[in-house]
């Protein structure tokens, strides 16, 4: 449990990592967008962070809650050419 609370923290820490990074490559109306995308996943990162301190079956229920936002996350990300490394 404590390996996936941990795993799901550093993804959330790299997913801002990449937005950041993201933010820095593209045009002004591009980071416009991404940084309005970037607030958003913040509601969602406070949201991960109380799932991740809480039961076993609330942190199952948050991440099947949350996995199809996830993957349109890595989507974007992969869409804009950003890679992690």
């Amino acid at each position: 449990m404590e390996q996936q609370k941990a795993a799901a923290v550093a993804h959330i820490n790299k997913t801002f990592e990449i937005i950041h990074k993201t933010n820095q490559l593209v045009g002004y109306e591009d980071r416009f967008a991404l940084e309005r995308f970037g607030k958003f996943v913040e509601g969602i990162e406070d949201t991960c962070r109380r799932a991740v301190k809480a039961d076993q079956a609330e942190y199952n229920a948050h991440v099947e809650d949350n996995s199809e936002l996830m993957t349109e996350i890595i989507n974007l990300e992969n869409e804009l050419g950003v890679h992690e490394g």
